[in-house]
């Protein structure tokens, strides 16, 4: 089929940046190795190499590419001889072959420079290019890949390239051996539907290239171990298993850390007892290559946005916090589960031991107490340990109470803070708002700031009543919630909004994603109601909410109802 030609366009471009694509599309296609398979090997996205190849995106290659790629092609030297141009001027013809196939046809227009176009083929992904290299026979290449998983080579993180060199090593494959029967094979041992998934890679290295490993795990056998027996007594007989269910535990602090069994008995846990029964269960079950580790890292507003405005109070760019987590061979597992990135982590990583589990307690703060002393004594830092540890809790608060946040489509609810107190003497201040509540108003705006400063559910028990803002202008409506009762171990929702926000359908909007909130992060089973009969409009509301009547009962002279929704 003959070229159908496009319209002609002009662009610009780096003449550095254009002479290296040029310089290794010239490596790659003598070859024959495909811009997909070069996009593999560099860890990059499938359409990396096709990117940089056009000149209309900007996708560019990198001094780390060019080395990267330098090896794969085994060149001696990887870069181009330097223009005369700082900007070539580029007139681009897009040639349409078929429905399927395009190539550029760009000419240099700068005066001086080689007249004579450049011809790019667009590689489809799939695309197989003709090669002087050797293709070992994709058998073959699979039957040493697997001595490689047998062998644990896979235990460790392995980039693409690292892969590909072990082959070419090997006397079967040689120096001249071709990556692409390697590629698929690789695909096959990540392909869920129609491979066999035995490699992960949803990790990449400090220099974003994909890595490809076997994540650890094993089945927990002991059962004379007394987490082995736990985790079996819940239906949990892996490690992965185990961590999955670690991981999605909701991050809250234990009352008692040296309970090796605390995470079975309330339900949560933080980087600290959560990994530290996951290495117990490796050692019960005779995994020595999983160790425990304690970190000193970088804690700034980049990687933990909630504590910005802290640190910006006290003029400091970030505080040295401790960290949990665990290592096997070359790369870090993290199952605190609040999103911990283990290599944007790793970057950020100040110092590191590996501990025993019984020493997350005291050891552990002792260690990095010892460690923020030195960094005070250093840097200069114009606080004392004393003070900094207080500005490190305060960091610590505004990372759980950001992490309650809630929202709907039209509400936004967040903790309360200090600077509510005015909003809540308004609130109480209205006596058809508290008319069947029972509550009092505050004695002035200090003693409603001053009962905000104290609120501790958030802390104590990861619930508590929320201020509700609607999304679209900021206005605080009223606030909406959870509260746990020590005295009886329940929980119960609440609601109160200024009288100009009543139906409105706030409140039961606000909490359904409570409700929601309740049983699927803190797994409660039980969530009640409780209000005066004469409150009509309130009982309404649990019935939207799909509570159902419990009982009657009477406090301080009233008549009251108790309603109960559970969990499924």
């Amino acid at each position: 089929m003959t070229s159908r030609k496009t319209k002609i366009q002009n662009t610009t471009f780096p003449a550095i940046s254009f002479d290296k694509i040029l310089f290794f599309h010239k490596a790659r296609t003598e070859r024959g190795i495909s811009a997909f398979e070069c996009s593999f090997l560099l860890g990059k996205h499938n359409f990396f190499i096709r990117d940089a190849e056009n000149p209309f995106k900007s996708t560019l290659i990198d001094a780390e590419d060019s080395v990267h790629l330098g090896k794969v092609f085994s060149l001696r030297d990887y870069n181009p001889k330097t223009s005369q141009f700082d900007l070539y001027k580029l007139e681009v013809e897009e040639q349409k072959i078929n429905r399927k196939e395009s190539k550029w046809l760009i000419a240099i227009k700068n005066d001086g420079a080689p007249s004579d176009p450049i011809e790019i083929m667009v590689e489809d992904k799939e695309a197989e290019l003709e090669t002087t290299l050797s293709l070992s026979a994709y058998e073959n290449v699979q039957s040493f890949f697997r001595e490689l998983i047998a062998n644990g080579y896979f235990d460790s993180t392995r980039t693409a390239l690292e892969i590909f060199n072990t082959f070419r090593n090997h006397d079967e494959f040689g120096s001249e051996f071709h990556p692409r029967y390697l590629i698929q094979n690789i695909r096959y041992f990540l392909n869920k539907k129609s491979g066999e998934p035995i490699l992960d890679n949803s990790r990449t290295n400090l220099f974003s290239r994909r890595l490809f490993f076997k994540p650890l795990d094993f089945a927990i056998e002991n059962k004379s171990g007394a987490i082995s027996e736990s985790f079996s007594s819940i239906g949990i007989n892996t490690f992965k298993q185990a961590s999955e269910w670690v991981s999605h535990l909701d991050y809250k602090r234990n009352r008692d850390k040296n309970n090796k069994l605390v995470l079975f008995e309330e339900l949560c846990g933080t980087c600290s007892t959560k990994h530290a029964l996951l290495k117990r269960l490796a050692d019960e079950n005779g995994n020595q290559n999983l160790k425990l580790i304690l970190g000193i890292f970088n804690m700034n507003g980049r990687n933990t946005p909630a504590i910005k405005g802290v640190l910006d109070k006290y003029n400091l760019k970030y505080v040295p916090e401790a960290h949990n987590y665990l290592r096997t061979n070359n790369y870090m597992l993290d199952f605190t589960g609040i999103s911990v990135n283990e290599t944007k982590f790793e970057l950020d990583l100040l110092d590191e031991i590996e501990i025993d589990p019984d020493q997350i307690t005291d050891y552990k703060v002792q260690y990095h107490k010892d460690f923020l002393s030195g960094w005070i004594k250093d840097n200069k830092i114009p606080y004392t340990l004393d003070e900094l540890w207080k500005i490190r809790e305060e960091c610590i608060r505004a990372i759980t109470l950001a992490q309650l946040e809630l929202h709907t489509e039209r509400l936004h609810l967040r903790p309360f803070k200090r600077e509510d107190g005015a909003m809540m003497y308004a609130l109480n201040d209205d006596t058809e708002v508290l008319q069947y509540t029972g509550d009092i108003q505050f004695a002035d705006i200090s003693a409603a700031e001053e009962f905000l400063s104290n609120y501790d559910q958030y802390e104590k028990h990861g619930v508590g009543r929320m201020i509700v803002t609607l999304k679209e202008t900021g206005e605080i409506l009223g606030w909406c919630g959870l509260k746990y009762h020590t005295a009886s171990d329940e929980y119960d929702i609440g609601y109160r909004f200024f009288k100009k926000y009543w139906h409105m359908g706030f409140a039961t909007e606000s909490a359904k994603v409570v409700l929601e909130d309740g049983f699927t992060r803190l797994n409660i089973k039980r969530i009640v109601g409780r209000a005066r009969v004469e409150n009509i409009a309130s009982i309404r509301i649990f019935d939207k909410l799909g509570l159902k009547y419990v009982k009657s009962f009477m406090e301080d002279g009233h008549s009251w109802v108790l309603y109960a929704v559970y969990k499924d």
